[in-house]
Parts: structure tokens; sequence; C-alpha cells
């Protein structure tokens, strides 16, 4: 393939979304591809989390009650076990108010099933955090809570998270 035959390709990808921006030096070349930037802005939920970081167990399970506090309309949360260390295994359950979350489609969403994987707790917490800051702001999400249910169990192994972090 010739490389004006690659450059085509690479930019018939980017106009369809799917090549991010990159800055690319190669032997004292500079290679700028622009991107669209499509980040949100920032609107503050009623509990304040950075996502910039791990959580240890106890954080994270400070984070979720915490959630669960401040969102008692959207968010039930229930222990649904203990891990062999004694530690809790939470799950919270969104659901739009005044819907009964057993009477609709669900979305199952767990992370940390394996001791080191700990990013997949973040993006459980986040999900969590996410729903519920726009839930009446955001239309699209607010249809999907009132015709799906959505239970969130971030970390499976608690004592897993423990042991790596």
């Amino acid at each position: 393939m010739s490389p004006t035959e690659t450059t085509q390709r690479r930019n018939n990808r980017r106009r369809r979304g799917r090549v991010p921006g990159f800055v690319l030096a190669v032997a004292g070349c500079t290679l700028v591809a622009p991107a669209v930037t499509l980040a949100q802005p920032m609107d503050p939920g009623r509990v304040d989390i950075a996502f910039n970081r791990y959580y240890d167990e106890l954080e994270l399970e400070a984070h979720v009650r915490a959630l669960a506090a401040a969102y008692p309309e959207l968010v039930e949360l229930r222990e649904i076990g203990r891990s062999l260390q004694g530690r809790p295994i939470l799950v919270a359950i969104v659901s739009a108010p005044g819907m009964d979350h057993r009477e609709k489609p669900a979305i199952w969403i767990d992370g940390n099933i394996h001791g080191n994987e700990l990013q997949a707790s973040e993006v459980v917490l986040y999900s969590l955090w996410y729903l519920c800051k726009e839930y009446g702001r955001n239309p699209q999400l607010t249809k999907l809570l009132q015709r799906t249910s959505f239970y969130l169990c971030p970390s499976v192994n608690p004592d897993g998270r423990a042991y790596w972090l």
C-alpha cells in the first residue's frame, strides 16, 4: 500500500470518528492530527469523588454508602454477603424514583472479581456516581433509568482488593 493510500485510509477512519487525535514525532519531524473534543462540562453531584486514584476497600465502601445516602430516591444499597475475611459485598440497585426495580429489565455491572483487577471497581463506582448525578439532568440517562434497573457491585472480591492495595 502506498503512503498516499495509507494516509487516505487513516483520514477516512478519522472522519468516521474511529481514530483519536495524536502527536507523533519521528526522525525530527512532528505530525499533529487534531481530534474533536467530546468532553462534557463537569456538573457537581451531591457526592464529590476524585477519579484520579485507586481507593482501598474501606474508601470504596464509604463512597458507595455515601452515594446511597445522598441519593436515597435512586439507590437502594444491599449487602449480598461477606467475604471470607468478613468484608461486606455490596450491591447498589439504581432505578428511577417510584419505580420497582424488579419490574424492569436490568443491567449487572461488577468489578474486582479477581484481587488484582483494581481498576474495574473504580469503573463501577464511576458508573454509580454518574447515574446518580446525571439523573434528571441528562434526558437520555433519565429515560434509561425509567425503563432499566442497574445492579452495581463494585467489589466482588474485597479481600483481594485489600491484599493488593
